[in-house]
């Protein structure tokens, strides 16, 4: 594994599909691993400054739904890394999880 593909801090959350293993840092990144290379499906996910705080992927819809420390939440796109949205302050204190709604 090549140093560039590792977090730069500490790894706070992680979350995984069939297919890869996604991990979230307090160096604000996301990390999507492939579980069959062991290596980074794309580069790392960037989208502010703050400690990831929660992660949770839904294979269904190729999503990754990405909270930080500052109460934003962020929608990537599974299969490209795409910022798809990103909602700022959605809550005022930091949260540990999160769960995709499912209609």
């Amino acid at each position: 594994m090549e140093q560039c593909e590792l977090h730069t801090d500490a790894v706070n959350v992680l979350t995984s599909t069939t297919s890869v293993i996604i991990s979230g840092g307090k160096d604000a990144s996301i990390r999507v691993w492939s579980k069959e290379t062991r290596r980074l499906v794309y580069p790392p996910l960037v989208q502010g400054h703050h400690s990831i705080t929660a992660l949770v992927a839904s294979e269904a819809d190729a999503l990754i739904f990405s909270g930080d420390a500052k109460g934003n939440v962020t929608v990537w796109d599974l299969m490209t890394g795409e910022m798809l949205q990103n909602i700022a302050q959605v809550h005022t204190e930091v949260r540990l999880e999160l769960s995709p709604l499912i209609i």
